[in-house]
């Protein structure tokens, strides 16, 4: 009598295949962690798969002086007695005007040095245009005054004190205009960060040109499904398709996919982008495994994912209505902030790392042990995790929110943040890169950030000791890095404003369009097809331009 394949096998050799199987399952995921706690502590922040020896040897900055980091092999033998890094002591100008110009942008802001009087800001027809002073950022001593909608096309002059000769002129016209520019004049127009073109290329290098076909690219919503959207841009225009659960046209009540569509349309007002196709997802944590190559973009991605990067909608959202400059100018002065790290936010998060859930190992909440962290020492550490503003009080649903109330991790009752009130900030990331890292940056105080695997498209800007501080994921050398803050007053002060600086120079709301731009023309270049209107695409109607008869583009 035959054998079937799919006899179950009998005794030794049944136990020996498991124990076998068992065995490659534990190493294989002893080699990822190896990799991943390596990977975490080379300082690389994982635009590649596998980062060579010399993508991981970067250099820290002390506010002037450039100070090597040890090698690769070094960093690996110091993981579990890190050192200290040099700190900033100050390169800050003293008298400096860090905007006098700006490109046309949903808003439009100036930042003059505090003693600047007698600002005038002259229009096209040398009529004298008003702004508004929104209020001083003292770590930098800037002003900040905001131009209102531009009406009149072409060139606008910023004169100081009683001067006859303009300290900047810059062209302007209304942004709800369609002007798309080639991407070089783009570039010159917007001043886009030559460091962060390199990065995007690195990026998008990975998979080469022409490589993508329409069958390949058909598998992306097996990955998503009602968390992605199909996008596509034909004739500068964008343009959805319906696949599977996809909402198309996304609904304009939706926050993350509107604010989504609202930054991609600003975007193609500007620049001329090839015909093409993409993905963009919904969630807040990266989705293609590590030997995907569709183009798939996301806000977050780590070592062992292969989404692209863009920005996260909810910054774009506030960099294009100036909420994070509103919100950096309402912080206490530093002198008048607590001496204690702070964080607030919801319980999202938990064991993150892919291996990790393979495995069926368990890893503490990060979140609710900074709550316990606060309990030990409440003179370092201020922690607190709440209920969702829109959730109230009710968790019964919940067995698990359910059991956090009741040991007293949780609260229920939804709380406003507190963080201008504070030195140090706390950024602990729950399912992805957490998305307000980017104004924390901003508001006045040092962001102590968590060694994660997620991170986001702009944080090769972070340097540990120039304008953050770095602690374990699992915050084991917190209170040692709140002890050191403490110290260090001086050179903490010193970390602030060079976050601040980083927040004001190199996240503004062009260096989002800049980024976005060359990262959609890169993407272009590796798909072997384009899209049609046969392929039964929606437009997605951008309410926001204005009527081109009343457009003149410069």
């Amino acid at each position: 009598m035959s054998t079937s394949l799919f006899q179950p096998r009998s005794g030794l050799k049944h136990r020996t295949s498991a124990t076998l199987a068992a065995f490659l399952c534990v190493t294989l995921a002893c080699i990822g962690l190896f990799q991943y706690r390596v990977y975490i502590d080379g300082g690389d922040w994982g635009f590649s798969v596998c980062p060579t020896p010399s993508e991981t040897a970067r250099t820290l900055s002390d506010c002037g002086t450039s100070v090597p980091q040890p090698d690769p092999t070094a960093q690996i033998a110091n993981f579990l007695e890190r050192v200290w890094p040099s700190y900033c002591n100050s390169s800050y100008p003293p008298y400096v005007h860090l905007r006098t110009e700006t490109p046309t942008l949903d808003f439009q802001w100036l930042a003059l040095h505090s003693s600047a009087t007698q600002i005038t800001l002259r229009g096209p027809k040398g009529n004298t245009i008003p702004l508004q002073e929104l209020g001083t950022l003292p770590l930098v001593d800037q002003k900040i005054y905001v131009l209102p909608p531009t009406r009149d096309v072409g060139e606008h002059q910023l004169f100081i004190g009683d001067g006859d000769s303009p300290i900047s002129t810059f062209q302007l016209y209304p942004h709800q205009c369609s002007c798309p520019e080639s991407l070089p004049q783009f570039s010159e127009r917007y001043k886009c960060s030559e460091r962060a073109i390199q990065v995007v290329k690195k990026s998008i290098a990975r998979c080469p040109k022409k490589s993508i076909t329409r069958e390949l690219f058909q598998q992306v919503p097996f990955y998503g499904n009602n968390i992605t959207i199909h996008f596509a841009i034909v004739a500068n225009k964008l343009y959805c398709k319906k696949v599977h659960f996809q909402k198309c046209p996304p609904p304009r009540d939706d926050g993350r996919a509107s604010d989504i569509v609202l930054h991609i349309q600003r975007v193609l007002r500007r620049v001329k982008v090839p015909d093409m196709w993409f993905t963009w997802n919904l969630d807040d944590g990266p989705l293609l495994p590590p030997y995907a190559v569709h183009p798939l973009f996301s806000p977050a991605g780590t070592a062992f994912n292969r989404d692209f990067l863009l920005p996260d909608p909810y910054m774009s959202a506030w960099k294009s209505s100036g909420e994070d400059l509103k919100s950096a100018i309402a912080g206490a002065a530093w002198e008048e902030r607590k001496a204690k790290a702070y964080f607030i936010g919801r319980p999202t998060g938990g064991p993150y790392h892919y291996l990790l859930h393979a495995t069926g190992a368990h890893r503490l909440h990060p979140r609710l042990h900074a709550v316990e962290l606060s309990r030990e020492r409440p003179d370092l550490l201020d922690a607190m995790v709440t209920a969702d503003k829109d959730s109230g009080t009710d968790v019964s649903s919940f067995p698990v929110l359910e059991k956090l109330v009741k040991s007293g991790l949780l609260e229920t009752r939804f709380q406003e943040s507190r963080q201008n009130e504070f030195k140090y900030n706390l950024d602990l990331p729950g399912n992805s890169a957490a998305w307000r890292l980017s104004f924390n940056l901003g508001f006045g105080a040092v962001t102590i950030k968590s060694r994660t695997p997620y991170y986001t498209y702009w944080q090769y800007l972070l340097e540990d000791g120039r304008n953050v501080r770095m602690t374990e994921d699992m915050l084991a050398d917190l209170f040692d890095v709140v002890e050191d803050a403490k110290r260090r007053d001086a050179d903490m002060k010193c970390i602030a404003r060079e976050a601040q600086l980083t927040a004001m120079l190199d996240l503004k709301q062009e260096d989002l369009l800049c980024w976005t731009a060359h990262s959609l023309i890169e993407a272009s270049s590796i798909m072997a097809f384009t899209p049609t209107m046969e392929d039964d695409l929606t437009l997605v109607e951008d309410l926001g331009l204005q009527d081109p008869s009343t457009c003149q583009c410069i």
